[in-house]
């Protein structure tokens, strides 16, 4: 005798399908740890646009591996700082990469102009790096302290003479366009 049910799965599916009579096997979940991470906290502390100076910080959230990186875009016939601090894990909050307002108003370096053109970078702590896109042509004043840690600069892929001037100083191709400290 066949039950009514089979009958009715019959008549909607086709065929009868075995009825499940065993558990199915279960797995118990359970997590996995991440390895370490790190977030960059570099925020820009201070600029001036008529001036032409701004001042990149590092470990604005507490003692942490920071990573700079500056280029130059050209954006309507004008030659702007870009940096990679949007969405970068500091404080500021930049409309693009080339905002340097670490506020929600939105402001612009154009390079090579300005009453007394600098780009201050002072990453503060621990192993940092600042890295000057290849294309970098120095048309503003960099100043670079690393600060305390094994601190790394990187740029173009060509010669390039770098003078110890001092202690923990010196400069690149004997132009004062670029200044390192604490490397």
């Amino acid at each position: 005798m066949v039950s009514w049910i089979k009958r009715l799965r019959t008549n909607l599916y086709g065929t009868t399908r075995p009825i499940r009579t065993h558990r199915l096997a279960t797995t118990r979940l359970r997590t996995e740890q991440l390895e370490g991470r790190w977030m960059p906290a570099v925020d820009i502390t201070s600029f001036s646009v008529a001036a032409g100076t701004v001042t990149f910080t590092g470990d604005q959230n507490g003692s942490t591996t920071d990573d700079l990186y500056l280029s130059e875009v050209n954006v309507g016939g004008e030659v702007r700082l870009s940096h990679n601090l949007e969405g970068a894990g500091g404080t500021g909050v930049y409309a693009d990469s080339t905002d340097v307002d670490p506020t929600a108003g939105v402001a612009h370096l154009v390079l090579g102009t300005g009453t007394a053109p600098l780009i201050s970078v002072n990453l503060v702590s621990t192993d940092d790096v600042l890295t000057l896109d290849p294309a970098w042509t120095f048309t503003h004043l960099v100043a670079f302290d690393g600060g305390s840690g094994n601190d790394m600069l990187f740029g173009a892929d060509s010669a390039a003479n770098y003078t110890i001037s001092g202690s923990g100083s010196g400069n690149i191709n004997g132009t004062s366009a670029f200044t390192f400290a604490g490397l």
